[in-house]
């Protein structure tokens, strides 16, 4: 609520594009980004251990072009929503990085990606890894300083029919189920319908979906909820953020037509087998009916012939054609 005209100030929602990269792909807000980090992958890191590689600025944004379409806004939007940090741990002693998160086996840290998904996608799991994978690829042209690649996909939807809210998969033995060494990858997936136990995962969740946090979050999440406020957005960050509102909604206008499409053509295959199965079933009854007739003439006729009755005069006695009592054999 504004105190200056007492109407609710709009809310942009951190699961929208441009709110998203704001909050975790700007080197001024690298607090909020070493927050979740450290929340999501138990990694202590601070802030000056981050390094975002296409640091986010509303001037980076083609604003001039909001007739953007297809592969174009796209483009756009999956741009906005992957955020790629290159994390330097050389300052701790082997890699140790304290608290209760991992040791790395180097004096470097992992490349963490993180993206937001809010329509539901299918082969998703295929697609994050494809995208982890293409990372690992582009950090690693020299195999001697590979760098682990970590991954997490915020999703809108549930993807896998548990309770589980946050769930990290990496490279291991089939049978030991020792993990890889060194550590390649690892997929993770942070679903924001399922409820966590962690309260720091449950406070990113409200978050996420709500936009507000409660007077006791953890004071990165409350700054995180003053930056994407409507009213600390720039003027372009507005306009951007109406754009991508309104590409969004048509988006979704059009999946929705495409699957009404989909219903409109499953109704009428439906109708069709149903017209189909019912064709079926009288021909069927017409079958058995002629069938029963055919069995009932045939007794009458070799009746009425063992009582030394003639063709014409059987046909003349149930009404039909001499050739039609003809045709029934002996």
């Amino acid at each position: 609520m504004s105190l200056k005209t007492g109407v609710a100030e709009r809310v942009i929602l951190p699961t929208t594009d441009l709110a998203f990269r704001k909050l975790f792909g700007d080197e001024r807000h690298k607090d909020v980004l070493a927050g979740f980090i450290r929340d999501v992958f138990n990694l202590n890191v601070e802030p000056m251990d981050l390094e975002i590689t296409d640091s986010y600025s509303i001037e980076m944004l083609p604003i001039g072009r909001f007739g953007m379409r297809g592969k174009r806004r796209e483009k756009l939007q999956q741009r906005l929503r992957d955020v790629t940090v290159i994390v330097n741990l050389a300052r701790h002693n082997n890699g140790d990085v304290g608290g209760t998160g991992p040791v790395l086996g180097a004096a470097f840290g992992p490349v963490i990606t993180l993206e937001m998904q809010v329509q539901p996608q299918k082969p998703y799991v295929a697609r994050a890894l494809n995208y982890a994978s293409g990372v690992y690829l582009k950090f690693s042209s020299e195999i001697s300083s590979a760098r682990p690649v970590w991954s997490m996909n915020i999703l809108a939807f549930n993807l896998f029919d548990d309770d589980v809210a946050l769930r990290s998969y990496g490279f291991y033995d089939v049978a030991t189920f020792q993990p890889l060494d060194p550590e390649l990858m690892r997929i993770g997936f942070f679903e924001l319908p399922k409820v966590s136990d962690s309260p720091a995962l449950r406070a990113w969740r409200t978050f996420f979906l709500t936009g507000k946090v409660a007077d006791d979050a953890p004071e990165y999440l409350k700054a995180a909820a003053g930056i994407i406020r409507w009213v600390n957005l720039t003027p372009k960050e507005r306009r951007m953020a109406d754009y991508l509102t309104r590409a969004r909604q048509d988006r979704k206008n059009q999946d929705e037509y495409v699957r009404e499409e989909g219903r409109a053509e499953a109704r009428a295959e439906e109708r069709a087998i149903a017209d189909q199965r019912v064709a079926a079933e009288r021909a069927a009854r017409e079958a058995e009916r002629e069938r029963v007739e055919l069995e009932t003439l045939t007794r009458h006729v070799r009746s009425a012939r063992n009582k030394g009755l003639s063709d014409a005069e059987i046909a003349d006695l149930l009404g039909i054609s001499e050739a039609e009592v003809s045709a029934i054999p002996e």
